[in-house]
């Protein structure tokens, strides 16, 4: 009886680790036929970039920025947080000398801003809600 029990659960068993090779097999021929290869100065370029994602640059994230520069070095130089370093980092990558750079870049914030930055185009009051 507990050699009956023992052959079914060998069984099972055996049938478990051939499936388990076959996939393991099936995943390291797709592994090799799907293999996606990237250009070493894009892996460069994205690594010397800060990597915040904040699309001030015209492009969805730094990877995407990294890419197109590296296919057309006119982009360079559009990265505002990375600066001027940034720019001459990316330069040494792709073997171009950067021209000066301008004064950074700072955000211009319409709303809430210092009391003589501000415009104001009406009186506001509260004089209605006593009516």
């Amino acid at each position: 009886m507990i050699l009956a029990e023992l052959q079914s659960v060998g069984l099972a068993g055996l049938t478990m680790v051939v499936l388990g090779g076959s996939f393991a097999v099936i995943l390291l021929i797709a592994s090799i036929k799907l293999k996606v290869t990237v250009d070493p100065k894009v892996e460069q370029i994205h690594e010397a970039l800060p990597n915040i994602d904040c699309g001030a640059c015209g492009f969805p994230g730094c990877g995407q920025y990294a890419k197109a520069v590296a296919e057309d070095p006119e982009l360079l130089g559009k990265c505002a947080p990375g600066g001027a370093e940034t720019s001459e980092k990316v330069a040494e990558i792709l073997n171009l000398q950067v021209s000066e750079g301008g004064a950074p870049q700072r955000p211009i914030v319409h709303c809430r801003a210092h009391t003589e930055d501000r415009i104001y185009y009406a009186k506001y009051t509260l004089s209605l809600i006593h009516i």
